[in-house]
């Protein structure tokens, strides 16, 4: 891998997205609709001089706070940004680039809007030259600077009694995996990786190791590739270390999940209002984008010399090879190359460069690796597939803690006579009928939708379940089902594909598959039966999986060797299914 072979490879996704983009103008609104990528049927409910708050009567789309959007109705049209969403998002408060009292009412288009970030990522990459800045980092991760394994040495008696201190600050038990890492980072490693796999306490982990850098006069600067990620690092290393002072560059509209005490700032104005004495231990948090954008940072007093990079399994490579530009002498990933990996537009997803960053490291330099080998949230049986099937390879065998291997699920006010739902089984299987449905499947929508509803009924809250389905089209069936089931009023879960639950916890999980038609599922075969997509499903709930799927997806033979992988995966967890 060289610099070249990122140029050429960004250059074919920047062809590849206005290929889409192009074919994006060319379907119906309502095929935008099924890809969540549109909301027809808007109507203005409220005007203000820049906003305005639109009504529609079901959202199924991907937008969310900071969405941008290109808004139609007729001749009229406007570019707008989501300030908020309410009313089950069925209310869009948006902000828009003009005056608002001559829009008419309705019925408004909105599609997302496509934002081409290549560029930036171009003109990084082409500052990557040997002997300037980021060259040693980028050897690093191309595997050119030789095997370099953490080292082993005992740490200095002063630098124990820090990472010690902060343990003990943050009231934290830590297992041996996580010391390992403590100690690790400690030692202030130039390229250092953290594999966290579900429920393994990453987040907590990387605000200890923040913490354990800024008492070792580090100044840190936190990145990922959303904003989702960024707000849940500073958020949890405010919950631990009240103290430390954060500040998050970025916009305001994007501070879903952020402690409200900590401020949205622009990289010039990030130190107002911060004591001098405290700017030194200043963690600051943002995109990974948003860093590169933000070259200049430097000269603002935010230079960072330890970069902690979240979620580097969903970075891409040809960003993240970037990395050494923010100029830290520490550099620690922490991420999972086991669950959701970046995407990639069409057949560019099968080569090489086609990866994540932590991916990479794994590739050239898995010795300066690190996983965490408890889990805290699944059971016994769960984790038990769980470790066999996504966790297999080299490394600790990932385990359940003791103080949860043992638990059931339980509905709090008695059994239910379903199978489903039985306190002894950890994962169930429930087959569907048929060999015709493709993205909607009403059977398992039905069978989905009366499984949530008893848990409902019996004590469970709408936090406590959740549904996973690769189809929007069958997330809103499923939701209209279950609205049907438990009244109009009722708190649903959250039901949705499995993009918008990594990092969610419950107690159940249910997992609808949908396709049951032979020639459909061989045509999406390499999405449908993506391992890392399953791991993520599976390894949501604590005590319970229940998988809505059609044996066809077990006979259907995928011309894609890693989709046949695929489907052999999903094969033996189903076998190992009640």
């Amino acid at each position: 891998m060289d610099i070249a072979d990122l140029q050429d490879f960004l250059q074919r996704e920047r062809q590849a997205a206005r290929e889409e983009a192009s074919l994006a103008t060319l379907l119906a609104d309502t095929a935008l609709v099924d890809r969540g990528d549109a909301l027809l049927g808007l109507q203005i409910a409220d005007r203000g001089r820049n906003s305005v708050v639109f009504r529609c009567d079901e959202n199924e789309s991907r937008f969310r706070a900071g969405t941008q959007l290109s808004m139609t109705c007729g001749q009229a049209s406007i570019r707008a940004v989501i300030v908020d969403l309410a009313d089950r998002g069925r209310l869009l408060d948006v902000r828009v680039d003009r005056k608002t009292d001559t829009l008419p009412s309705g019925p408004w288009t909105a599609i997302e809007a496509a934002i081409d970030t290549s560029f930036v990522v171009s003109q990084c990459l082409a500052k990557l030259q040997p002997g300037a800045p980021g060259w040693s980092f980028f050897n690093a991760i191309a595997g050119k600077t030789g095997e370099c394994p953490p080292s082993q040495n005992p740490l200095a008696t002063h630098v124990l009694a820090v990472v010690e201190s902060v343990v003990a600050a943050a009231g934290a038990a830590i297992d041996a995996s996580q010391r390992e890492v403590l100690e690790q980072a400690a030692r202030l490693p130039s390229l250092y990786a953290v594999q966290g796999p579900p429920g393994t306490g990453k987040t907590m982990l990387l605000a200890l190791v923040s913490e354990t850098l800024v008492r070792l006069g580090r100044r840190v600067l936190i990145v990922a590739p959303t904003h989702q990620a960024v707000n849940n690092a500073l958020t949890a290393i405010h919950r631990l270390f009240p103290e430390t002072p954060l500040v998050k560059i970025g916009d305001e509209l994007r501070r879903e999940s952020l402690a409200d005490s900590i401020p949205c700032r622009a990289a010039k104005t990030a130190t107002i209002g911060i004591a001098a004495a405290d700017q030194s231990r200043l963690v600051v948090g943002m995109t990974f984008l948003s860093a590169l954008h933000n070259q200049g940072i430097r000269a603002s007093g935010l230079s960072a010399n330890a970069l902690l990079i979240d979620e580097a399994g969903q970075l891409p490579l040809t960003q993240g090879a970037c990395a050494g530009l923010l100029g830290a002498g520490v550099n620690i990933l922490f991420g999972d190359d086991a669950q959701l990996p970046p995407v990639f537009n069409g057949d560019l997803s099968e080569e090489s460069l086609a990866v994540s960053l932590f991916r990479q490291v794994r590739r050239t330099s898995p010795e300066r690796i690190t996983r965490l080998s408890t889990t805290y949230r699944m059971n016994a049986g769960l984790c038990e597939i769980v470790a066999r099937e996504f966790y297999s390879d080299s490394g600790p065998r990932l385990q359940a803690s003791p103080s949860v291997a043992a638990n059931r699920f339980v509905l709090p006010k008695g059994e239910s006579n379903q199978r489903a739902l039985a306190p002894a089984t950890s994962l169930v299987w429930l087959r569907t009928p048929g060999h015709d449905s493709m993205q909607a499947n009403p059977w398992e929508a039905e069978a989905v939708a009366t499984i949530i509803a008893k848990c409902l009924a019996r004590g469970k809250t709408a936090k406590e379940v959740a549904v996973v389905t690769p189809f929007r089209r069958q997330a809103a069936l499923i939701r209209r089902v279950l609205q049907g089931l438990v009244g109009p009023d009722a708190e649903l879960p959250i039901i949705d594909t499995v993009e918008r639950v990594q990092g969610l916890t419950v107690d159940l999980i249910a997992i609808s598959m949908a396709a049951s038609d032979p020639d459909f599922i061989a045509s999406v075969a390499r999405f449908l039966m993506s391992p890392n997509r399953l791991n993520v499903a599976i390894s949501r709930a604590r005590t319970k999986a229940v998988i809505a799927a059609s044996p066809a997806l077990l006979d259907v033979v995928p011309g894609e060797y890693t989709a046949f992988l695929g489907r052999e995966t999903m094969r033996r967890v189903l076998d190992c299914a009640s």
